[in-house]
């Protein structure tokens, strides 16, 4: 079957799927399946089938094998359709490159948790160390992933004509902000089904903003208006001592409730830089500054200094969600920050809940931002694979035909229809996935003293003493930061 019949076989099967969010300015048109939601300020959005603008190949039976995470195996490969519409997009994305491409895309899962760090690093390493051409590609956790790009275990991707770095199926963010002394090891795109699950956000209980006669928060981010300052105006209009012990604990109400991990993600809706590229093709540290310390002082007093907000103690919900999801699910909070994740704990939740981005520091600031969770995953080639336009090509076909069928169908039916509860959340989800950003230091964190966790874990411990706390670290911080250059030179020099 040629690719040309296969796309209009999977257009036609998709056609329920109204994909809002990332779709192209150009293309055929297709209605949306659900005729009671209409278009509101915009037009109807277009689809492209992207993986039918890719080039043609014939890799004759030759299987594409990935090193993943057992707990992610599925971002990968599925064995088979099962009536569940991510799985079953998964398998017909993955049918589809095979009979194009006649290739096979199987993986090698091994554990690969936040506690099986060292472990999965050792995986790779010793693959390339021993010159093991068993795996394609790396889909690997973010975090400690990218610390093995600078030791030279992944190949350049820009360096590999097969593979689209600048395409649209690949966060261009990421692209930009990673890629040193013009070679770019690592990435992250629409083939990651976690970047997208991961993504923080803030959830808001619609039963209590009506209780309180709250505005209508959608209308107040339309308008430009959601900021740090109305989030903590409002937020101190529903606190409440539930259990009259005479003080605040996890049996109370209040407006705010977040996590150390949810902290660190709001300096970046702050657009608060960690790096800037410097002339030479690498970064400088420009985090500390006056404005950085103003920010932290002005979260660490809404969030430790008054009863409106609760910080959950990291030892207690470092980032499972579940004592945050239980006081939101039980009507004691009026605004949660966590990932979108967070949607399956909220599934029998009684009341209505809806979902905004992350506040602006100000008004004066142009865009809502977000990242995702450093446990997403990021994809590599190693450099013991055996043919890097093989790899390039799949990556490429992977994740560009993830963009057509994956992402639509686990955004605007899993999350949209199944989940959220009305057309302005969508709206708002499509928001929050406009602007993603991925700063140097904080993909790279690992590898400089964690400083990107640093300002969100401070608010969370109760410690007051970010400015001089980070005066102490900043010669240590710009050490770590030279020698990580360093290593990234040598293997830029090591692939010229």
């Amino acid at each position: 079957m040629t690719r040309k019949i296969i796309s209009l076989l999977l257009a036609f099967s998709l056609l329920a799927v109204t994909f809002a969010g990332c779709a192209e300015k150009s293309g055929k048109q297709t209605d949306a399946a659900d005729t009671s939601q209409t278009p509101t300020d915009t037009e109807t959005e277009t689809r492209v089938d992207y993986f039918a603008t890719l080039p043609d190949y014939d890799f004759g039976g030759k299987t594409c094998t990935f090193l993943c995470r057992t707990e992610l195996e599925h971002e990968i490969a599925v064995e088979a359709e099962d009536g569940e519409i991510v799985n079953d997009a998964i398998f017909k994305r993955n049918m589809r490159i095979e009979e194009a491409y006649n290739t096979k895309i199987t993986y090698h899962a091994i554990p690969g948790s936040w506690a099986d760090a060292a472990s999965f690093q050792s995986a790779v390493t010793k693959a390339v160390n021993a010159g093991d051409s068993s795996y394609d590609a790396i889909a690997i956790y973010m975090a400690y992933g990218a610390p093995l790009a600078s030791q030279g275990n992944y190949y350049a991707l820009n360096k590999i004509p097969t593979i689209n770095i600048n395409a649209d199926w690949w966060v261009q963010s990421l692209v930009e902000n990673n890629t040193v002394y013009g070679n770019l090891y690592f990435i992250i795109g629409d083939l990651s089904l976690t970047m997208w699950s991961y993504i923080y956000a803030i959830f808001f209980n619609k039963q209590l903003a009506a209780d309180y006669n709250i505005e209508n928060p959608y209308q107040t981010v339309k308008y430009g208006n959601w900021t740090l300052d109305r989030l903590i105006e409002l937020s101190k209009l529903v606190s409440s001592d539930v259990n009259s012990d005479g003080k605040y604990d996890l049996e109370d109400q209040y407006g705010f409730i977040t996590n150390d991990h949810s902290m660190r993600a709001i300096v970046t809706s702050f657009e608060i830089p960690f790096t800037q590229r410097n002339d030479e093709g690498g970064f400088d540290f420009v985090f500390y500054n006056e404005h950085t310390v103003d920010v932290f002082n002005k979260l660490y007093d809404f969030v430790n200094n008054n009863d409106s907000s609760f910080i959950l103690d990291p030892n207690l919900d470092h980032a499972g969600g579940q004592w945050l999801s239980k006081i939101f699910v039980e009507d004691r909070a009026l605004f949660m920050t966590y990932t979108l994740d967070m949607t399956d704990m909220l599934r029998d939740m009684k009341s209505d809940f809806g979902i905004l981005p992350m506040p602006k520091y100000n008004e004066t600031q142009k865009n809502y931002m977000s990242h995702s969770y450093d446990g997403a995953s990021i994809f590599a080639v190693p450099v013991s694979a055996s043919d890097y336009e093989f790899s390039g090509a799949m990556l490429d076909a992977m994740s560009a035909e993830s963009k057509y069928t994956v992402i639509p169908a686990f955004y605007d039916l899993k999350l949209m229809t199944k989940v959220t509860r009305d057309d302005d959340s969508a709206e708002m989800l499509d928001i929050i996935r406009q602007d993603m950003t991925y700063d140097f230091a904080y993909v790279h964190t690992m590898s400089v003293d964690y400083v990107f966790s640093m300002f969100g874990d401070m608010i969370g411990t109760q410690n007051d003493t970010f400015a001089s706390t980070y005066e102490k670290k900043a010669k240590s911080l710009d050490k770590l930061l030279e020698t990580l250059l360093k290593n990234y030179a040598k293997v830029a020099e090591s692939q010229q």
